[in-house]
């Protein structure tokens, strides 16, 4: 009997794993066809930022991007971690998304055209190389996630997802004074008031944004001397503290400027720099990577007073989105944000090591959380 199309296609696809960046930076514009072609409009996915995420955070020898090509076309880009060996859970060899606590999505790449023979060429290649691969922070609206899901699981596999905390966004629509009037009034008032007081005290409120040239270097020094000023320089998880972050973030700020997305925005009183945010423009959307303000000055709301000025800019300038990333906080609450589902999506091989990795994640751990929540309840 023939093999299904799909499964003929997916085994002509070619899989080349990268391990080594001078590689990965010569398929460039491969990476970037297949970008535009999937429509994944984030910076998060771009070559750029994968290249310089992998130079700072990528393990040693054991960073590979999976560039799968379909009739000589990029079809699928996956940067991920292979598995040390076996994991503690369930001894499963897991092999990881390229994150951690500073990536902000991760976005496969997928052919919209080849996604079903994509998730089936993947799974192919994957089959004797592992137990299981996690990848974390996957939008909920994704191109070809789905399709790209199904093609995995025709192949043998299985998946799961498992619903991360939502992602806060303003979709920028009609004007601002309509927005501005559908927030709640007393904060409103707040946010008019607190500039009041500032401005008595300190002076002139106004907004600097440097975007690169011969300011950057400085500018990006002083935000990160905010952020190091407030209790994550207390607690030592400021970017200031730890060499590896703020040379990350110094070349990704270069590299961003040279793209033309780095919006590096300040609020000011009286000619200081009071509070940043740390954002990306990308294809009319506003990202918001970093925020900070001096602790002194907190009184005044002057993350909110910023965050005010940047989304009415937003507006003026007609972009569709303001993308707070993160999880939804009080602060971000106020600025009646949609929500942006986020998902980790565990792809499971057909291995007893799988099986075993899944029914203790997605069967044994949450039924353990529900005994233990009861419990407590009861016991209170």
């Amino acid at each position: 009997m023939p093999e299904p199309a799909g499964r003929a296609a997916a085994a002509n696809c070619e899989v080349e794993p990268i391990a080594d960046r001078g590689r990965f930076d010569a398929c460039a514009a491969e990476w970037e066809a297949l970008r535009r072609a999937v429509g994944a409009a984030d910076p998060f996915a771009s070559h750029s930022w994968v290249s310089i995420f992998w130079k700072h955070f990528g393990p040693e020898g054991r960073t590979a991007v999976l560039l799968l090509r379909a009739a000589g076309e990029p079809a699928l880009g996956l940067p991920l971690v292979v598995p040390p060996g076996a994991a503690r859970l369930a001894r499963a060899r897991l092999w990881r998304s390229l994150t951690n606590h500073h990536s902000y999505r991760f976005t496969p790449l997928v052919d919209p055209k080849r996604a079903g023979e994509a998730g089936e060429a993947l799974f192919r290649w994957l089959r004797h190389r592992g137990d299981a691969a996690v990848l974390e922070l996957v939008p909920g609206d994704a191109r070809s996630l789905r399709p790209w899901l199904e093609g995995w699981q025709a192949a043998g596999g299985r998946f799961r997802l498992w619903k991360a905390v939502p992602s806060p966004y303003v979709r920028i629509e009609g004007d601002w004074e309509a927005y501005e009037a559908g927030l709640r009034t007393k904060f409103r008032a707040n946010l008019r008031r607190r500039r009041r007081n500032l401005e008595k005290r300190e002076g002139e409120v106004a907004v600097e944004t440097v975007t690169g040239g011969e300011r950057l270097a400085g500018a990006l020094g002083d935000a990160l001397e905010i952020e190091a000023a407030g209790w994550k320089g207390r607690r030592g998880s400021a970017i200031r503290c730890r060499p590896e972050l703020a040379s990350f973030y110094a070349e990704w700020c270069a590299r961003a400027a040279e793209l033309g997305w780095l919006r590096l925005s300040f609020l000011t009183a009286g000619g200081r720099r009071i509070a940043f945010n740390l954002n990306l423009e990308v294809e009319g959307r506003e990202y918001c990577l970093k925020i900070g303000y001096a602790p002194e000055m907190a009184r005044y709301s002057p993350g909110q007073l910023l965050w005010q000025e940047l989304l009415r800019d937003a507006f003026r300038r007609g972009l569709s989105e303001f993308d707070f990333l993160g999880d939804v906080t009080p602060a971000k609450q106020e600025w009646r944000p949609a929500l942006r589902d986020v998902y980790w999506v565990y792809l499971y091989l057909p291995t007893a090591a799988g099986r075993l990795h899944e029914a203790v994640k997605f069967g044994a751990v949450p039924r353990l959380k529900r005994w233990t929540a009861r419990w407590r309840s009861r016991a209170t």
